[in-house]
């Protein structure tokens, strides 16, 4: 991705440059919280919260690169794999379908903010 936005003009490089640190920046995040989930782990401990943190974290992040990726390569980002002329061989569109579901799955993201609220924040239930 970046290596396409490099070999653009800079109008799409500057507008892209803020997007592209948060998504690196995020990942960066969501790793250092998997090595905190698995410190707990080796420590015996369960990482109730954290878990839920990762997923909701991993869960976002994969729609909005996909998504990002899709909308950089205009009309020409919408063509999947096995359509001819398909940038990157439809890789954002194909894995930008596959995303949404993935914050459905292994238990909502909706459900996750609840768990982080009860009992990562001690928030009561409602």
């Amino acid at each position: 991705l970046i290596e396409h936005l490099r070999a653009g003009s800079a109008d799409i490089r500057a507008r892209s440059r803020l997007s592209l640190a948060d998504f690196y920046v995020t990942n960066n995040v969501t790793q250092y919280v998997s090595y905190r989930i698995a410190h707990i782990q080796s420590a015996g401990g369960v990482p109730n919260y954290e878990a839920s943190v990762n997923k909701i974290m991993r869960s976002e992040l994969g729609q909005r690169v996909y998504n990002f990726g899709t909308k950089m390569l205009s009309l020409h980002g919408q063509l999947l794999p096995e359509q001819a002329g398909a940038p990157f061989e439809g890789f954002f569109p194909e894995n930008y379908m596959t995303s949404v579901p993935s914050t459905i799955a292994a238990g909502s993201n909706e459900i996750q903010r609840n768990i982080i609220a009860t009992r990562g924040l001690d928030l009561p239930r409602t």
